[in-house]
C-alpha cells in the first residue's frame, strides 16, 4: 500500500484498541489514573434521627425517629412522637392552631362573660346555678368548636393531600403525609376543645373560693378574670404579629369591658 493508506489503516487499527484498554478508566489532567470505584462511592452520611419511628421528611432531611427511650415507650410517648411532634413540624398546622386558638378564646371568654353578668348579678342568684350554667354553657361550646374545626381542618387536609396526590401521581393513603395531615387536624381540634374549659376553670374560680357569702364581690372578680383572659391572647397575639402587644391587650381588653357594661345594662333592664 502507499504510505498515507498505511497511516490511514494503522490509525484505524489503533482507536480501536486503545478504546478497549482504556474502558472503564478515568484519568486527571495530569495523565494519572482516577480509581473510579473510589470516586463514585458516596460518603457515609448518617441519616438523621428524630423521635417518633418514622420517615423525617421536613427541611429536606430524611431518616427515621427513633423512640429516645430504652424499652417499651409509654403510651404518653407514643402519642407525643408519632402524633403531635409530627403534626406540629406540618407547616399549616401551627398557623391554623393559633387561628382557631385565638377566636375560640375570644368567643369563650365572651360567652361565659354574659352567662356571669346574667346570673350573678341577677336579684336572687344562687351560686349552684351560677356554676352549673358556666359549667354547661363551656363545655357545649368546647363540642361544638371542637366538632366544627375537627371537621373543617379535615376538609383541608384532604384537599391539600389531594393536591399533592395529583402532582406526584400517586396514592399517598398509610405515607407520613396522609398521617401527620390526620393528626394535625386532630391536635387542633382537641386544642380548640380546651379552650373553653380553660376560660371556664379561670373564670368561675372565684365563685369555688368566696361561694355563696358574697356573690356580687365573686362576680366582679370573674368579670376582672374574663378582662384580663382578653387582654393577655390580645398581647400575645400582638407579639405574635410583630405589633405592640400593649397595644392588642389593652384594645381587647376595653373591647370586653365595653361588653360588659352592654351586658350589664341589659340584665339591669330585665
Amino acid at each position: 500500500f502507499p504510505p498515507p493508506m498505511m497511516a490511514i489503516l494503522l490509525s484505524f487499527m489503533t482507536v480501536p484498541c486503545v478504546g478497549l484498554a482504556t474502558m472503564g478508566r478515568i484519568y486527571n489532567l495530569d495523565g494519572t489514573e482516577l480509581d473510579v470505584s473510589q470516586a463514585s462511592r458516596p460518603s457515609p452520611v448518617p441519616p438523621h434521627r428524630a423521635p417518633g419511628g418514622e420517615t423525617d421528611i421536613s427541611h429536606g432531611r430524611v431518616g427515621v425517629y427513633e423512640m429516645p427511650t430504652d424499652g417499651t415507650p409509654s403510651l404518653f410517648e407514643r402519642v407525643l412522637h408519632h402524633k403531635v411532634l409530627p403534626a406540629l413540624r406540618s407547616p399549616e398546622t401551627k398557623p391554623a392552631l393559633r387561628r382557631y386558638m385565638v377566636n375560640t378564646i375570644f368567643d369563650s371568654t365572651f360567652v361565659i362573660l354574659g352567662v356571669v353578668i346574667g346570673s350573678a348579678f341577677a336579684a336572687h342568684s344562687d351560686l349552684e346555678i351560677v356554676i352549673g350554667t358556666i359549667l354547661t354553657s363551656s363545655v357545649a361550646l368546647a363540642i361544638s368548636t371542637g366538632v366544627s374545626v375537627y371537621e373543617a381542618e379535615s376538609h383541608e387536609q384532604e384537599t391539600r393531600v389531594k393536591k399533592i396526590e395529583s402532582a406526584m401521581l400517586r396514592d399517598l393513603q398509610g405515607t407520613e403525609v396522609h398521617r401527620r395531615s390526620g393528626a394535625s387536624a386532630s391536635l387542633i381540634a382537641i386544642a380548640n376543645f380546651s379552650a373553653p374549659l380553660i376560660v371556664c376553670a379561670i373564670v368561675v374560680s372565684p365563685f369555688l373560693l368566696i361561694g355563696s357569702s358574697d356573690m356580687q364581690t365573686a362576680g366582679m372578680a370573674a368579670v376582672a378574670l374574663a378582662i384580663s383572659i382578653l387582654f393577655v391572647v390580645g398581647a400575645a397575639l400582638g407579639r405574635m404579629s410583630g405589633r405592640n402587644p400593649w397595644v392588642r391587650g389593652s384594645r381587647m381588653a376595653v373591647i370586653g369591658f365595653i361588653a360588659f357594661l352592654v351586658c350589664y345594662f341589659i340584665e339591669a333592664l330585665v
